[in-house]
């Protein structure tokens, strides 16, 4: 999965959607600063507000990572995720964003 997929797939779902990250924000009661963030990859949304941008764009979860298919155990973490904290999804992905980068040191150095 890329590094900011979840910005990167909203931003082209409110563009195909012809909604601006201000009329999303107004919807849901978020501040413009907060999906902006969310776009830029600066924040990872819980799997609960995630749920609500999505409701509010009229789709589902499944589409919204409808383009990506999930291994068992990829499904099985955004099922456990759902009842963590902002901070706690952060600090996971920081721990994925480590590993990767580790992972690929590793291979340039083989």
């Amino acid at each position: 999965m890329e590094e900011n997929f979840i910005g990167n797939r909203l931003a082209a779902i409110l563009a195909t959607k012809n909604m601006s990250e201000r009329q999303l924000g107004e919807k849901l009661e978020y501040s413009n600063s907060y999906i902006n963030k969310v776009i830029n990859g600066r924040i990872v949304p819980p799997i609960r507000k995630l749920q609500c941008i999505c409701d509010a764009l009229d789709i589902t979860l499944a589409h919204f990572f409808g383009s990506i298919e999930l291994t068992f155990m990829q499904q099985r973490i955004l099922e456990e995720m759902v009842e963590l904290t902002e901070e706690d999804v952060q600090l996971i992905l920081n721990i994925i964003l480590y590993m990767k980068k580790k992972n690929k040191i590793i291979k340039e150095r083989e």
